[in-house]
C-alpha cells in the first residue's frame, strides 16, 4: 500500500472521528427513566416552619443495596434507599432518619420507614401494589393515578387504608439550584385530602428530584414536612449521568492518536519526496561510483585578431 494511499486512509478516520466529537449528538429525551446505581446519593437542604419557627433542613437519599420485599402475594426488586439528614435551629437538632424502598424497574414506592423524633417511636408503611410516582417517559399534560393498600405499623398501632394519588406533569423548564441549573419535568403529587400536595423537580440528567415541595413519597414526619418545603438540590452523585462525558473523552483520545499518526505519516513522506533528489548514483560493475558527465557549456568564441 502506498504512502498516499496511508495518508488517504487516515484522513477519512480523521474526518469521521472528528465529526463525532465535534458535531453536538442529540440530548438525551428529558424525563427518560433513570438508571440507579449502589452509592448514587443527592443531598438537599432548605428550610421548613414547625411551630411558628423556622428551621434548616438538610435532607440526603442514598441508594444502599438492593432488596427483595414481598407484599400481598408478589414479590419485588427494590432499591433500598436510607433518608438522613437534621432539621436545626440555634441549638435545637432533630434527626432525621428513614427509608424509601424503590422498585428497581420503574421507581414504585414500595415501602416507606421513618423515626418520629418529636413524638418518639418510628412508622412503617407497605403498598399493595406499589404506587407509581413516576411513569416514564414524562411529558408535558401527562397525568395518571396510582392507588394502592396502605398497610401501616408503627409504635402507636397498626392502620390499613386505600390511598389515591393523583399525579400531573407539566415542563421541560430550565430550574437553577445550588447544584447547578437542569432540564426539568415538575411531577405534582396530590393524595386524596390527606396531605398537603407535593412537586418534585425531576431532571432525567441528576436521576432524580432537583427540587422538592410539600409531602412527596409520603415521608412526613408526625404530619410535619420532612422532604418538601422548598429543598434544593445541593449535590448529588449519579453514575449513570456520567457515561456520556466518559464517552466524549474516549473518542476526544482517539482522536488526538489519529491526528498525531496522521502527521508522522505526512512527515514521513515528505522525507521520502526530498530523499529522492538526495540519492547517491549506483556503483559500477568494477566497485566503483560510475561518473555522470558533467556538463560544460562550450566557450565563447574568440574574437577575430
Amino acid at each position: 500500500m502506498t504512502m498516499r494511499r496511508i495518508t488517504s486512509i487516515l484522513a477519512v478516520f480523521v474526518l469521521i472521528a472528528g465529526s463525532i466529537v465535534l458535531v453536538p449528538s442529540p440530548a438525551r429525551a428529558q424525563g427518560g427513566a433513570a438508571k440507579w446505581s449502589i452509592g448514587d446519593f443527592w443531598e438537599y437542604s432548605g428550610e421548613t416552619i414547625i411551630y411558628a419557627t423556622t428551621y434548616s433542613v438538610i435532607v440526603r437519599v442514598k441508594v444502599d443495596h438492593k432488596a427483595d420485599l414481598t407484599v400481598g402475594s408478589q414479590s419485588y426488586e427494590t432499591f433500598n434507599c436510607s433518608v438522613s439528614g437534621a432539621i436545626a435551629a440555634g441549638t435545637t437538632s432533630i434527626g432525621i432518619e428513614g427509608y424509601i424502598n424503590f422498585g428497581t424497574s420503574n421507581l414504585s414506592r414500595v415501602r416507606v420507614w421513618y423515626k418520629i423524633p418529636i413524638m418518639g417511636g418510628w412508622t412503617a408503611s407497605t403498598y399493595d401494589p406499589p404506587l407509581q410516582d413516576f411513569q416514564f417517559p414524562l411529558s408535558d399534560g401527562q397525568v395518571w393515578s396510582s392507588t394502592g393498600i396502605e398497610n401501616s405499623t408503627s409504635s402507636f398501632g397498626s392502620s390499613s387504608r386505600v390511598v389515591t394519588y393523583d399525579y400531573s406533569v407539566s415542563g421541560p423548564t430550565s430550574l437553577t439550584v445550588p447544584a447547578g441549573t437542569f432540564s426539568t419535568f415538575a411531577i405534582r403529587e396530590d393524595s386524596n385530602g390527606v396531605a398537603a400536595p407535593g412537586i418534585m423537580d425531576y431532571s432525567d440528567a441528576v436521576g432524580f428530584a432537583v427540587r422538592l415541595n410539600g409531602t412527596v413519597m409520603g415521608l412526613s414526619l408526625g404530619g410535619i414536612t420532612v422532604i418538601g418545603s422548598g429543598l434544593e438540590l445541593k449535590s448529588y452523585s449519579y453514575s449513570a449521568g456520567s457515561s456520556a462525558g466518559s464517552i466524549m473523552v474516549l473518542l476526544l483520545i482517539v482522536v488526538i492518536i489519529i491526528v498525531v499518526i496522521a502527521v508522522i505519516v505526512l512527515l514521513l513522506v515528505r522525507f521520502r519526496r526530498k530523499a529522492r533528489f538526495l540519492v547517491p548514483p549506483p556503483p559500477s560493475q568494477y566497485g566503483q561510483t560510475v561518473q555522470q558527465p558533467v556538463y560544460r557549456p562550450p566557450s565563447p568564441p574568440s574574437p577575430p585578431q
